[in-house]
């Protein structure tokens, strides 16, 4: 066998500051609520770094202890939560860099959908920010991109129809192979209801 390598980089996490959460800011499509995630993300460091954030509501009443959230697709157009591109196919995750805010604050505003019987037992938010390699960061979006092509190549082939999944390749990192070398950093706060 060859000699296989990899290198990875891990920058410093942001830093978090005036998180808030705001129910029924709005409704969707469907007329379901929608809720609001405020924060401003400072980034310390004049390099590329590369994040992945989820959140979910905490609760004790309804027998749900933890229930994720999931970010609406059409409603969240900010640049920052766009720029990887993934959010369509993946609702539960958000991908994104500090392509707008190197070295300096930005204010975000994240909409979410929430359960409404969740909701009705006035939860708080847990919010997890993973400060990710570059290669982290480039694995999970083409991994995303491969759940959601498999997703539908699945159910055509439930529902008898022409198979039309497009092939997604996975990025690799491996020199002389294939896998990924990455690593990643987490931090976890929980916002209190006000």
């Amino acid at each position: 066998y060859k000699e296989c390598k990899a290198t990875t980089t891990l920058y410093n996490m942001p830093v978090l500051s005036n998180m808030s959460f705001s129910d029924t800011v709005s409704v969707d499509q469907e007329g379901f609520p929608l809720s609001k995630l405020s924060f401003t993300i400072t980034d310390n460091n004049s390099d590329r770094n590369f994040y992945e954030m989820s959140c979910r509501t905490v609760s004790d009443k309804y027998d749900v202890e933890y229930e994720w959230i999931y970010f609406n697709k059409s409603r969240n157009t900010d640049k920052v939560l766009t720029q990887s591109e993934s959010l369509p196919f993946n609702d539960r995750v958000l991908l994104f860099t500090d392509e707008y805010f190197r070295n300096s604050s930005y204010n975000l505003d994240v909409i979410y959908n929430y359960n409404p019987y969740v909701a009705m037992a006035k939860y708080d938010l847990e919010i997890t920010v993973k400060a990710v390699s570059e290669s982290y960061y480039e694995y999970r979006r083409s991994r995303i991109m491969q759940e959601y092509q498999e997703e539908g190549f699945f159910e055509n082939l439930a529902n008898y129809e022409t198979l039309s999944a497009i092939p997604v390749d996975i990025y690799s990192n491996i020199e002389n192979g294939y896998g990924i070398f990455a690593s990643y950093s987490t931090m976890t706060d929980t916002i209190m209801r006000k």
